[in-house]
């Protein structure tokens, strides 16, 4: 099965070409009504572009590792599950060079860098929107990961600002079947909005499509990242929560 799935992706996968040579950025459509990005797993070289410098205190350029290829055994095991798989956006370019998850006035420094961070938060608000065309609403899952041994997940809104209804937080957080009660009963120390609050990208766009977007920060720790076990079981029962979810709202 997995073999007919990565098959069925690449097929299905059109790409952004920053310099003609290689993708930035790759988006691998699907019809359910989730959106997965995956802003920093990616690992090519931009030359002749400054790496990043910054003076705030959480200020990264290292990678998220591992979390493209869990964003993709996600895909597979709903596709596993529904017949049906989610719209993946992945960024390609180093985090050094670029990072997606800020706002513009620190997310770059180069005009190429620019262009890169501007296609990508558009091509997720043209996502949004075609898929909102054929479905009510709309799930943005955006994967990172953080280094810690004592949290395995993190789960982030801003303070739940980032769902569009009370109905949503049931469904992800109450429900005994949702994403959060399924990864605490699983043995995942998962906390809500700690210790991240929620970064750039849920919260922009979130604000333009208030009233049937919800949109989560899914930071996974090193236990999870770094264990082909625990990856195995995380992509698992996650799956498992959003079939649940989107069963429930049909």
């Amino acid at each position: 099965m997995k073999t007919f799935v990565y098959l069925y992706f690449l097929i299905s996968c059109s790409c952004y070409y920053d310099n003609y040579i290689s993708p930035s950025v790759q988006i691998i459509e699907g019809t359910l009504p989730i959106l997965i990005t995956i802003p920093h797993d990616g690992n090519k070289i931009l030359n002749y572009v400054p790496i990043r410098k910054d003076t705030l205190l959480n200020f990264n350029i290292k990678n998220d590792l591992h979390t493209k290829s869990i964003g993709l055994d996600i895909a597979n095991e709903l596709y596993s599950l529904t017949g049906k798989s989610p719209t993946i956006i992945i960024n390609n370019i180093h985090r050094k060079f670029v990072d997606l998850n800020r706002d513009s006035k620190s997310a770059y420094s180069n005009t190429r860098t620019k262009i890169i961070y501007n296609n990508y938060h558009k091509f997720i608000h043209k996502e949004i929107k075609n898929k909102l065309i054929k479905n009510e609403s709309v799930l943005l899952l955006d994967l990172h990961g953080f280094s810690c041994d004592t949290i395995d997940v993190s789960l982030s809104t801003r303070n739940h600002k980032t769902l569009y209804n009370k109905n949503e937080f049931d469904l992800i957080f109450k429900s005994s079947s949702g994403i959060y009660k399924s990864l605490l009963n699983n043995n995942f120390i998962t906390k809500i909005n700690n210790p991240f609050y929620g970064g750039y990208t849920i919260k922009n766009i979130s604000t333009k499509f208030n009233k049937n977007l919800s949109a989560i920060q899914i930071e996974l720790g090193n236990k999870i990242r770094f264990n082909k076990n625990e990856r195995e079981r995380f992509v698992k029962l996650i799956s498992k929560s959003l079939k649940y979810y989107i069963e429930t709202k049909e």
